[in-house]
């Protein structure tokens, strides 16, 4: 094959392989040199979010639903509770989509055997103790939403979600002050006719179960 038509043919597998649909939107805090990146911040607890770090199989996982890295960083001074339920995407007209719980806690687990992304000053919930068997569980206590997991998982269609997709998932449990997690947070496809789209994210009080504030992120489809 000559140079050229190599060149071509490179172009036409990448074309193949969907982008992002969405990237930071106006009046986002955007990472230098990184334009799928940006930050939002509240009290203390600093959260990343990037919209085209989706590297896994399946490779047109974003044209099935929405995948977001999350990363939570916390200064606040309290122990956070981090759960999906916490999470959300919406738009002006009061569409709000829900996290997807990737873990069904009901079957026999999924083993992690070890973490993706590394993750500093984070406990388990114990739900997930089976998937996570090297991890530090949380040893207070912990009340376990049934209802959200019911409510979310049946969304998932097979094979999703895939292998990558459970291993590369942000995990629920609780972060200690000057902790970090990182995984991704997945939820339904949205459309562009949408429009504008925020990221939200409840900052929750570990030890009283109180929503201290909100973290936001707007968000835009290119």
């Amino acid at each position: 094959m000559g140079r050229l038509a190599m060149v071509a043919a490179l172009v036409a597998m990448a074309g193949c392989v969907p982008s992002t649909p969405l990237v930071p939107g106006p009046g986002a805090a955007v990472v230098a040199g990184r334009p799928t990146l940006a930050q939002g911040e509240f009290d203390g607890v600093k959260v990343f979010l990037d919209t085209g770090a989706w590297t896994g199989s399946p490779a047109d996982l974003v044209s099935l639903v929405t995948p977001l890295l999350v990363t939570v960083e916390n200064n606040s001074g309290h122990k956070l509770d981090v759960r999906y339920k916490d999470f959300q995407l919406g738009t002006p007209s009061g569409f709000r989509a829900a996290a997807l719980p990737p873990f069904q806690i009901q079957r026999s687990p999924y083993v992690v055997s070890q973490p993706y992304y590394p993750w500093a000053g984070f406990y388990v919930a114990p739900p997930y103790s089976p998937f996570y068997p090297w991890a530090t569980p949380w040893s207070g206590p912990y009340l376990w939403d049934g209802g959200y997991y019911n409510s979310y998982y049946p969304y998932w269609q097979a094979p999703l979600p895939s292998h990558d997709m459970i291993e590369r998932a942000l995990p629920e449990g609780f972060l200690d002050d000057k902790g970090r997690v990182q995984g991704f947070v997945y939820f339904q496809r949205l459309q562009r006719m949408m429009g504008t789209v925020d990221f939200t994210e409840a900052v929750i009080d570990a030890a009283d179960e109180k929503q201290l504030g909100t973290v936001e992120i707007p968000l835009q489809f290119k």
